[in-house]
């Protein structure tokens, strides 16, 4: 029996499922809009959800928005890269009403574009991400993320702060937003994930409510930032810590800049780290504090510890350089009962360690190995 063509083959709700998979993909999405009148509301919803925009393609996004107002609410991710015009034709209505994710790149927040974009989605946004823009001191992004309310996901990578010192305001106007997530990334060479962390946890309320946390560091910034870790450790429950070595060196035996012992509910955690300091051959040390660092964790719910090392230019001995059996003593200790999983991941691993990295870890790591719960991985990028 053969149906008319004006039917549809599969149920509405399996195409229109279908269709929210090609969210990204305008070419599809504006192809299917014009299948037919079943396809158009959804396929017209999905173009509109997440949306790019540049400087060559913003006059055509605003003749869209201004003969079909009501599509404009369909977006809910937005990302603006190198807007530096002012948005002079741009629609009086609130077309980011509904807007939940925005991401800034090659931006100022002096942009004539930011109040456009976030006034309307006050309530509605929760998520932030800064790409390479450009900051006049840490408080500037503090007053702006106090005007966000409903933020709970936060990251900023490769921001550049022009003023060298940092003044906290005396009285801020607004809390800070109770955010959940942050990602503080960037060359830690001029310190600005631990300026942004010192900032958000210095305003009012800041950080109380962080549970995930990713940062990049230098090894010297590892005791100032014990002492800010101690200042969201109440809730956090997932770390990811990448710590770049520079010339400070910490003699075995000596306690480790950096402990865990505040975070009682830390249920996953990421170390990222440099088998070799990338400098004289002669500078020794630099991870000595490792071993030190996994011991000071006493959250009786760890699940899940990742270790990465980067191997550039790494020797067979210089696999020696990271007490690996440290690791996997303190990690066999009674309180890591609850410990599901470990991954060590070694990176840019050259030719001389491709056939002897992962032999020596799994010897060096016999015990964790024994309980079935170690993985390792080796790569060649990072």
């Amino acid at each position: 029996m053969s149906y008319p063509a004006t039917l549809p083959v599969l149920p509405i709700e399996l195409i229109e499922h279908a269709l929210d998979y090609l969210r990204g993909d305008p070419k599809t999405l504006a192809t299917c809009r014009l299948v037919c009148r079943a396809w158009t509301a959804r396929a017209r919803y999905n173009l509109f959800y997440i949306i790019k925009l540049c400087m060559s393609n913003t006059p055509r996004f605003i003749r869209a928005v201004e003969r079909d107002p009501s599509a404009a609410y369909a977006v809910h991710e937005l990302t603006l890269e190198g807007m530096w015009n002012n948005p002079k034709r741009m629609s009086t209505c609130p077309w980011t009403a509904n807007l939940r994710t925005l991401r800034l790149h090659f931006m100022d927040l002096h942009s004539p574009w930011l109040p456009k974009v976030t006034q309307p989605a006050t309530n509605s946004l929760t998520e932030l991400s800064l790409k390479t823009c450009a900051l006049l001191d840490t408080q500037e992004l503090v007053r702006f993320l106090q005007l966000l309310p409903q933020l709970k996901h936060f990251a900023a990578s490769h921001v550049i702060i022009r003023a060298r010192d940092d003044v906290p305001e005396k009285e801020p106007i607004e809390a800070f937003p109770a955010v959940q997530s942050l990602c503080l990334w960037g060359d830690c060479r001029t310190g600005v994930p631990l300026r942004l962390l010192c900032a958000f946890t210095s305003a009012t309320g800041g950080l109380e409510s962080l549970s995930v946390l990713t940062i990049k560091l230098r090894t010297r910034e590892l005791v100032m930032f014990n002492d800010l870790l101690m200042l969201v450790a109440a809730n956090l429950r997932e770390l990811a810590l990448t710590v770049q070595p520079d010339d400070s060196q910490t003699s075995p035996g000596s306690a480790s800049p950096l402990s865990l012992s505040a975070c009682r509910r830390l249920s996953s955690l990421k170390l990222d780290v440099w088998l070799l300091y990338p400098g004289p051959p002669t500078h020794r040390g630099h991870l000595n504090w490792v071993v030190d660092f996994f011991a000071s964790i006493r959250s009786d719910d760890v699940r899940r510890i990742q270790l990465d090392v980067r191997a550039n230019r790494a020797t067979p001995c210089d696999l020696a350089e990271l007490d690996w059996g440290g690791v996997d003593r303190v990690l066999s200790l009674a309180r890591f009962a609850s410990l599901r999983r470990v991954v060590v991941r070694v990176k840019q691993v050259g030719v001389d360690l491709k056939t002897r990295v992962e032999p020596y870890v799994r010897e060096q790591m016999a015990v964790v190995e024994a309980k079935g719960i170690l993985r390792c991985v080796q790569t060649d990028s990072v």
